[in-house]
């Protein structure tokens, strides 16, 4: 196998999702005072787990696909309001617009 391209090393997408993925968990704990509980190990793990067991198998297209989504977060205090309960947060698929 050969390189086909040069590698410029720029940012591509995927790195996009993570961020923006990790943003959504921050916010999502900001909202009810609770970012404490999101250690700089924690919010990796999270990530990480975002990465190998949501993004890569994810299709928005797919309409019998899961609705739903737990991610284990690690954190013993429940909190309802986000969705975080067992330390499970629960994430809800959003649907595309189909143009």
């Amino acid at each position: 196998m050969e390189e086909c391209s040069v590698g410029t090393g720029a940012a591509c997408g995927s790195i996009y999702l993570d961020q923006g993925f990790e943003s959504l968990i921050r916010k999502r704990f900001a909202e009810h005072g609770q970012e404490s509980c999101l250690t700089g190990k924690r919010l990796a793990e999270i990530v990480r787990h975002f990465d190998t067991s949501i993004k890569r198998q994810y299709n928005p297209y797919d309409e019998s696909g899961d609705s739903e989504f737990e991610i284990s977060v690690g954190v013993a205090q429940d909190i309802p309001e986000i969705g975080l309960e067992d330390g499970y947060l629960r994430l809800s698929k959003l649907r595309p617009r189909r143009q």
